[in-house]
Parts: structure tokens; sequence; C-alpha cells
């Protein structure tokens, strides 16, 4: 899964036109094949203007690249296109996602991995065999 997170922000005399133009777009809008959801968040300062973060979960890559129009337009604001001139800035990140619970067992079969290799590290054969490693994990 990949999680893909657009994070801008918009002044507050931009704002309200960004908000009625995203609106009318998405109005009646399919969602992208391979996108699995997408939640989107506003912020808004003391001073009228928004921080504002989108974010929408994915199959893969393909399915991203495909959403944006190939690999070469990955950092694109997809979403906004046709109104970046609204936005004061914004960025674009990509995360390989999974659930918490698949996310920490990983990280604790590394730990018992890092440790194994950190004691036969010293020349005496400590390391595990794939039959002691963790469920879900493969050697180095």
């Amino acid at each position: 899964m990949i999680v893909r997170v657009l994070r801008g922000h918009v002044s507050a005399r931009n704002a309200s036109q960004l908000w009625a133009s995203l609106a009318e777009r998405m109005s009646g809008m399919d969602p992208p094949a391979g996108r699995l959801g997408a939640i989107f968040g506003r912020q808004i300062n003391g001073d009228g203007s928004e921080g504002f973060v989108y974010v929408t979960t994915w199959v893969n890559m393909e399915a991203v690249y495909d959403w944006v129009g190939g690999p070469d337009l990955i950092s694109i604001a997809r979403l906004m296109r046709d109104v970046e001139y609204l936005l004061d800035d914004f960025e674009v990140q990509h995360f390989l996602g999974g659930d918490m619970a698949t996310a920490w067992s990983l990280d604790a079969a590394e730990a018992v991995l890092d440790e194994a290799e950190a004691v036969a590290g010293d020349d005496r054969s400590a390391a595990m065999t794939d039959a002691q490693m963790p469920a879900g994990t493969r050697a180095r």
C-alpha cells in the first residue's frame, strides 16, 4: 500500500476560491482506479490563511503513476492541477503503508535479527536459521 500526502498552504485571499474550485471539480467525480481511500483536512490560521493535507491510500505506486500521468509527474499536486497558482506552497510525499500490527511485528523481527547479527559478528556462529526467524521476515 502507498500513502500519498499532499500538504500545502493557501493565503486568506485565495482560500475561498481554491475550495470552491475543488468542490466543483470533485462533485460527481468517481475515485481513480487503485485508490483505496482519501481524507482532507484544513487548518485555519489566525491571519485567515489555511494549511491543508490531502491524504490518499493506493494499492501500489503503479496506480499513483497512472493517476498523476507517469513517474516523472509524481511530485505534482494532481488534485490541484490548474489551480496551483492559488497555493502559496505545497509538497507531495509518498510512504509505504501497512497496518500498525504488521509494522510493529516487522520492527520487532528486525531488532531480533540485528541482535543475532551483532552476536555473530565476533566470528562466533550465533546467526539465526530461517526456521528460527519470526514469521514474515527474511534472512539478510
